[in-house]
């Protein structure tokens, strides 16, 4: 029974070789850090689903230096901190390499691109979804490129909108502050 408790305590580490290799379909800055987005949420689920997400948001906190479950912890933060290099674009590659963690390098990239209450951010955002055009799209590629940039918008507020009955309110009572078009 206490083997069972240690178990459950400790840190899950990969254990095989499929586990040390981590791949999304898009490295950050494409199209000049655009896709940070869902690029950061792609690798949060894959890290995520490894089991070490506290190695991107420090939670728990990681275990002092010496203490006798540091060096594992390391060994699984450089794990991490692997699996984002491996997925940024190689020309900005050496920008990040620096940092020591992998919540470090987590936290410069979110910071670099995450673009979030950039009012010529979100204006660009807001124009680029005023034109979208069906055009020859069919309906359902329509409707997944507009609320992509719904999304982003959103993502991009100061104020995030909190529910649904609420949204169109606060969209407009942001819109207005901003200065942009209100319903």
């Amino acid at each position: 029974m206490a083997d069972d408790d240690e178990k459950n305590t400790t840190e899950t580490k990969p254990k095989t070789s499929n586990d040390h290799r981590l791949r999304v379909s898009k490295n950050v800055a494409d199209d000049n850090g655009t896709n940070y987005s869902i690029w950061s949420r792609l690798m949060k689920v894959q890290i995520g689903s490894r089991r070490v997400l506290r190695h991107i948001n420090g939670n728990p906190p990681p275990p002092e230096p010496g203490a006798a479950d540091y060096t594992e912890w390391e060994e699984t933060d450089l794990i991490v901190f692997s699996w984002i290099l491996d997925n940024i674009e190689t020309d900005i590659f050496i920008d990040f390499a620096h940092h020591q963690t992998a919540e470090a390098l987590w936290k410069n990239l979110a910071v670099t691109f995450e673009g979030t209450s950039d009012p010529f951010l979100l204006f660009d955002m807001e124009e680029k979804d005023e034109n979208v055009k069906q055009g020859e799209q069919i309906l359902e590629t329509y409707w997944r490129h507009l609320h992509g940039t719904w999304i982003d918008v959103d993502r991009c507020q100061e104020k995030l909108v909190t529910c649904y009955d609420k949204g169109v309110d606060q969209f407009g009572n942001t819109s207005r502050h901003a200065g942009y078009s209100s319903f």
